[in-house]
Protein backbone atom coordinates (compact mmCIF):
# COMPACT_ATOMS: atom_id res chain seq x y z
CA UNK A 1 0.00 0.00 0.00
CA UNK A 2 2.67 2.61 0.45
CA UNK A 3 4.56 1.64 -2.79
CA UNK A 4 0.85 2.75 -4.36
CA UNK A 5 0.65 5.52 -1.83
CA UNK A 6 4.34 7.08 -3.52
CA UNK A 7 3.06 6.05 -7.33
CA UNK A 8 0.09 8.21 -6.78
CA UNK A 9 1.87 11.10 -5.46
CA UNK A 10 3.78 11.32 -8.56
CA UNK A 11 0.58 10.36 -11.22
CA UNK A 12 -2.31 12.17 -9.54
CA UNK A 13 -5.71 11.39 -10.00
CA UNK A 14 -7.67 13.75 -12.35
CA UNK A 15 -9.74 15.21 -10.08
CA UNK A 16 -6.47 16.66 -8.53
CA UNK A 17 -5.08 17.85 -12.06
CA UNK A 18 -6.14 21.39 -11.59
CA UNK A 19 -3.51 21.70 -8.55
CA UNK A 20 -0.76 20.38 -10.68
CA UNK A 21 -1.67 22.60 -13.37
CA UNK A 22 -2.06 25.96 -10.95
CA UNK A 23 1.24 24.91 -9.14
CA UNK A 24 2.95 24.92 -12.17
CA UNK A 25 1.90 28.66 -13.09
CA UNK A 26 3.16 29.48 -9.72
CA UNK A 27 6.25 28.33 -10.06
CA UNK A 28 6.43 29.98 -13.41
CA UNK A 29 4.87 33.53 -12.00
CA UNK A 30 7.83 32.82 -8.93
CA UNK A 31 10.10 32.52 -11.43
CA UNK A 32 9.68 35.63 -12.98
CA UNK A 33 8.06 34.43 -16.20
CA UNK A 34 5.08 36.17 -17.66
CA UNK A 35 2.64 33.66 -18.67
CA UNK A 36 1.02 35.06 -22.40
CA UNK A 37 -0.51 31.35 -22.93
CA UNK A 38 -1.29 28.93 -20.89
CA UNK A 39 -3.97 27.04 -23.52
CA UNK A 40 -5.50 23.54 -22.98
CA UNK A 41 -5.29 21.08 -25.65
CA UNK A 42 -6.50 17.19 -26.84
CA UNK A 43 -5.46 14.81 -23.39
CA UNK A 44 -2.90 12.44 -24.47
CA UNK A 45 -4.42 8.87 -23.99
CA UNK A 46 -2.34 6.07 -23.19
CA UNK A 47 -3.37 2.20 -22.02
CA UNK A 48 -2.62 3.15 -18.00
CA UNK A 49 -2.26 6.59 -17.83
CA UNK A 50 -3.56 9.90 -19.41
CA UNK A 51 -2.27 13.58 -19.94
CA UNK A 52 -3.30 16.98 -20.13
CA UNK A 53 -1.09 18.79 -22.90
CA UNK A 54 -1.40 22.49 -22.68
CA UNK A 55 0.57 24.86 -25.02
CA UNK A 56 2.50 27.40 -23.08
CA UNK A 57 4.67 30.76 -24.06
CA UNK A 58 6.04 32.87 -21.90
CA UNK A 59 8.81 35.86 -21.76
CA UNK A 60 11.24 35.81 -19.17
CA UNK A 61 14.97 35.63 -18.60
CA UNK A 62 17.15 33.11 -19.82
CA UNK A 63 18.41 32.13 -16.32
CA UNK A 64 14.89 32.33 -14.90
CA UNK A 65 13.23 29.77 -17.54
CA UNK A 66 16.28 27.70 -16.86
CA UNK A 67 15.41 27.88 -13.06
CA UNK A 68 12.03 27.17 -14.03
CA UNK A 69 12.54 24.05 -15.64
CA UNK A 70 14.69 23.10 -13.38
CA UNK A 71 12.28 22.90 -10.66
CA UNK A 72 9.82 21.06 -13.06
CA UNK A 73 12.68 18.55 -13.41
CA UNK A 74 12.49 18.05 -9.81
CA UNK A 75 8.93 17.90 -8.97
CA UNK A 76 6.94 15.79 -7.61
CA UNK A 77 4.51 15.15 -10.42
CA UNK A 78 5.29 13.90 -13.20
CA UNK A 79 5.68 16.77 -16.13
CA UNK A 80 7.15 16.16 -19.79
CA UNK A 81 8.35 19.54 -21.70
CA UNK A 82 7.98 19.09 -26.11
CA UNK A 83 8.27 21.04 -29.17
CA UNK A 84 10.09 23.92 -27.15
CA UNK A 85 11.02 26.99 -28.94
CA UNK A 86 13.17 29.74 -27.69
CA UNK A 87 13.78 33.45 -29.18
CA UNK A 88 16.05 36.09 -28.36
CA UNK A 89 13.53 39.54 -27.73
CA UNK A 90 14.80 42.45 -29.83
CA UNK A 91 13.86 44.60 -27.20
CA UNK A 92 15.40 43.05 -24.22
CA UNK A 93 15.83 44.05 -20.30
CA UNK A 94 17.41 42.66 -17.44
CA UNK A 95 14.08 40.44 -16.30
CA UNK A 96 13.13 39.78 -20.30
CA UNK A 97 15.44 38.73 -23.05
CA UNK A 98 14.02 35.71 -24.06
CA UNK A 99 10.29 34.31 -25.57
CA UNK A 100 9.61 30.40 -25.35
CA UNK A 101 7.00 28.40 -26.55
CA UNK A 102 6.31 25.06 -25.68
CA UNK A 103 3.98 22.07 -24.36
CA UNK A 104 3.82 21.12 -21.22
CA UNK A 105 2.02 17.50 -20.56
CA UNK A 106 0.81 16.84 -16.76
CA UNK A 107 0.08 12.90 -16.64
CA UNK A 108 -2.54 11.86 -14.65
CA UNK A 109 -4.64 8.50 -13.78
CA UNK A 110 -8.44 8.84 -14.82
CA UNK A 111 -10.98 7.04 -12.37
CA UNK A 112 -11.94 4.67 -14.66
CA UNK A 113 -8.00 3.45 -15.11
CA UNK A 114 -8.01 3.17 -11.51
CA UNK A 115 -11.03 0.60 -10.91
CA UNK A 116 -9.42 -1.63 -13.10
CA UNK A 117 -7.72 -4.68 -11.04
CA UNK A 118 -3.82 -5.29 -11.60
CA UNK A 119 -3.38 -8.89 -13.29
CA UNK A 120 -0.99 -10.11 -10.49
CA UNK A 121 -3.34 -8.78 -7.76
CA UNK A 122 -6.43 -10.15 -9.16
CA UNK A 123 -5.78 -13.56 -8.19
CA UNK A 124 -6.35 -14.06 -4.35
CA UNK A 125 -2.97 -14.06 -3.06
CA UNK A 126 -1.01 -13.66 -5.99
CA UNK A 127 -0.31 -9.56 -5.34
CA UNK A 128 3.28 -8.74 -5.44
CA UNK A 129 4.21 -12.71 -5.78
CA UNK A 130 6.20 -13.36 -9.20
CA UNK A 131 4.85 -16.75 -11.44
CA UNK A 132 6.80 -19.62 -11.31
CA UNK A 133 8.90 -19.79 -14.30
CA UNK A 134 8.16 -23.30 -16.40
CA UNK A 135 11.29 -24.73 -18.48
CA UNK A 136 10.02 -27.49 -20.82
CA UNK A 137 12.71 -30.34 -20.36
CA UNK A 138 15.39 -29.96 -23.05
CA UNK A 139 14.76 -32.15 -26.66
CA UNK A 140 16.96 -35.32 -26.85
Amino acid sequence: MEEYEELKALLPEQRELTLVLQSVQERARNNGLVLRKFIPKDDVQQENYSGKRIEVSVTSSFASLRSFFDQLAHYQRIVSITNFELQQLDKQSSSQTVDATFDLTAFYVSAEKLQKPAPAAAKPGGAGKVPPVVVPPAAK
